[in-house]
Parts: structure tokens; sequence; C-alpha cells
């Protein structure tokens, strides 16, 4: 956690592109998320015919929010995790307690970017659809790459070295 000093810094400091993009998508998906169903509604009400497949686009959507969401955190340095109770010990423990536990979050990030390649392997094997011209798997890629940039980003977080970070990959 910042201190109070450089706070309001942070609050006027200009995001990156890159952050700015990341934004933005969630902030699309959120809004997409809240128009479908009310064009669905009106839709039924209007036409007697909803928006094809708009339950499954909010379903899916979610997914893409959850994980955005967590990648967001763990570049803003906002994931729960264990080295919060770091503060409770001595000043000279609290870096290799923040160094452990982010390893140890961003391993676990590690093993659900594996495994969510395996299930987006076997839906793109299956041939799934939500529509007839989106592919399942294409909307379920998330969960591998969003775990991979939270486990990337824990691991930066971990330390204020390159070999602090290798030394919490390799944990």
């Amino acid at each position: 956690m910042s201190s109070g000093a450089d706070f309001p810094d942070a609050l006027t400091a200009p995001a990156p592109p890159a952050a700015r993009a990341e934004n933005a998508v969630s902030i699309a998906i959120l809004c997409a998320m809240a128009i479908l169903p009310l064009l669905e509604i009106v839709g039924r009400q209007l036409w007697r015919t909803g928006v094809p497949g708009s339950a499954m686009f909010v379903q899916h959507g979610t997914l893409w929010i959850a994980f955005l969401g967590a990648a967001i955190a763990a570049r803003e340095g906002n994931l729960l995790a264990l080295g919060a109770a770091a503060n409770l010990l001595p000043s000279r423990f609290r870096a290799w307690i923040w160094l452990y536990s982010s390893a140890v979050a961003a391993a676990v990030a590690a093993l659900l970017c594996v495994a969510g390649v395996s299930l987006v392997l076997l839906e793109r094997e299956g041939g799934s659809r939500l529509l007839a011209y989106f592919p399942v798997w294409v909307a379920e890629a998330v969960m591998p790459a969003g775990s991979a940039l939270i486990a990337w980003r824990l691991l930066r977080r971990a330390a204020p070295t390159w070999r602090g970070r290798a030394l919490g990959a390799l944990a």
C-alpha cells in the first residue's frame, strides 16, 4: 500500500496505453453485459424475438470480467494475499514474506494457466460455438491468458529487483 504522501500523484498520473486499453475492454464488456439483457427484454416485447445467444454472451462476459478484473487488481497491487500478514512481523522479515506469498500466488496462477490451456484445447477440438460464427474456445481463451498475466504481474511485484523476481519464480 502506498503512503498518503504519494497517493494524490497516483490519481493524477496518466495510465500507460496498455492499462488504458485493458480498462477500456473491461468497461466495454460490462456495458455490453448490461445492454444485452435490456435489448432482450425490449426485443421480446416489441418484435416477439430476443437477441440470439445473448444469455451465452453475458455468461462468457462474466468470465472475461472476472479474469480482466483479477489482472487489473494484480496490476494495481490490490489482490488479496498472505503478504498483508507481513505487516504484523518485524520489518526485516517483510520482504521475504512478501516474496514468498507472491511466489505461491504466482505458482497457483501458473497452474490455473496450464489447466486453462487444457480446457481451451479440448473446447477447440470439440468445435462448440456460441453462435454459428463464434467458437466457444475463443471466449474461454481468457482463462489461460488472464492467469498467465496475473502470474507475471505477481512475480513482477514480488521484489524490486530482477534477481529477487527470479528467486520468486524459482520458489
